[in-house]
């Protein structure tokens, strides 16, 4: 028996612009989850993060919150409520 994994990407279309995002590593959650459990109304460790998955920090500056949360329900594997 073989298990082959592959690592996703995500393509976020903004306007008329493609990002590829890849989904995180659970360490790079986790870490974001320790961050987010210390300081909960500063956003800037949510915009580092999807930065280093390759969402640029200004372009996530100029999106709407609901937006911010889509990509970040998308990419954690969370189902729309």
């Amino acid at each position: 028996m073989e298990l082959k994994l592959k690592r996703k990407t995500l393509k976020i279309t903004l306007d008329e612009t493609i990002y590829d995002v890849r989904f995180p590593t659970v360490q790079e959650v986790k870490g974001l989850q320790e961050l987010g459990d210390k300081n909960q109304k500063d956003f800037a460790p949510t915009l580092n993060f999807l930065d280093s998955l390759g969402l640029p920090k200004d372009v996530c500056m100029g999106m709407e919150p609901n937006m911010i949360l889509e990509v970040i329900h998308t990419l954690s594997g969370e189902k729309k409520r």
